[in-house]
């Protein structure tokens, strides 16, 4: 039975969390004897003040002058911890091309990369723990681990999807309506008379000429719209429409 981890608490988290409150505590020692008088043990003996002398404050502003440097002084400690953590990460991202016992080779925009897969290394589906048997080209994984000099990355973790992480191109389209049916626009385009044919599916919203939301059934055959949403994922496939504004003056009628 695949075992559930949280891969998020970690040891260097712990200790940026120690080390705020740390830096927090001692700025609020240093504030607080700031802000107190400090007694001169040579000074001689004072009577009790009077009424009007008690009300003195101090100095207000020596005393938010010192609170300014103290919390700006803690503010960079705080940012080194944080800096030194993310700088000791790293992260890739990229489609599996080959599986092998011992690694996996990853191909992204930078070129090619080998994660070698330690007994260290966790390899994630979801939240369930998967072997390297289990991977298979076409799969995508996002790797999180150290830099090395030498493998480019010492991988903590690969998170292992079976969908494409690589982001969609948009796809913008204006002409008329040709034919429409439940699941499909087909739109003959303005640039070269040509006809295509675009999915529709339950995230695609159609709005008026105003930009008001519509129904389906407002919209009409030669009807002119501006069709915008995402090119498709493979090359049999249909661009996906995720807007279909009607350009006509009565749709929503």
């Amino acid at each position: 039975m695949p075992r559930r981890i949280n891969p998020y608490t970690t040891g260097k988290f712990l200790a940026l969390v120690f080390a705020v409150i740390t830096l927090v505590s001692i700025s609020t020692a240093v504030i607080a004897r700031a802000a107190s008088p400090t007694p001169n043990p040579s000074a001689s003996p004072r009577l009790t003040p009077s009424p009007a002398a008690r009300e003195t404050e101090p100095d207000e502003t020596a005393t938010e002058n010192v609170k300014k440097r103290v919390l700006e002084n803690a503010a960079a400690k705080i940012r080194g911890v944080i800096d030194s953590i993310i700088s000791d990460k790293r992260a890739i991202v990229g489609e599996i091309i080959r599986v092998t016992g011992e690694a996996i080779t990853i191909k992204n925009n930078s070129g090619q990369t080998i994660i070698p897969i330690t007994e260290s290394t966790q390899i994630l589906r979801g939240d369930q723990t998967i072997e390297i048997d289990d991977i298979v080209v076409g799969n995508w994984a996002t790797v999180l681990g150290t830099p090395n000099e030498v493998t480019a990355i010492d991988p903590n973790y690969i998170v292992i999807s079976n969908t494409s992480l690589r982001p969609r191109s948009q796809f913008v389209t204006l002409g008329t309506i040709s034919s429409i049916s439940r699941t499909a626009i087909i739109v003959t385009t303005r640039s070269n008379g040509s006809e295509q044919e675009i999915k529709i599916t339950t995230n695609t919203t159609f709005e008026d000429a105003a930009g008001q939301e519509i129904l389906l059934s407002n919209l009409e055959e030669d009807v002119a719209v501006l069709v915008t949403g995402f090119q498709a994922e493979t090359e049999t496939g249909l661009p996906e429409a995720r807007t279909i504004r009607s350009l006509g003056t009565n749709s929503g009628n």
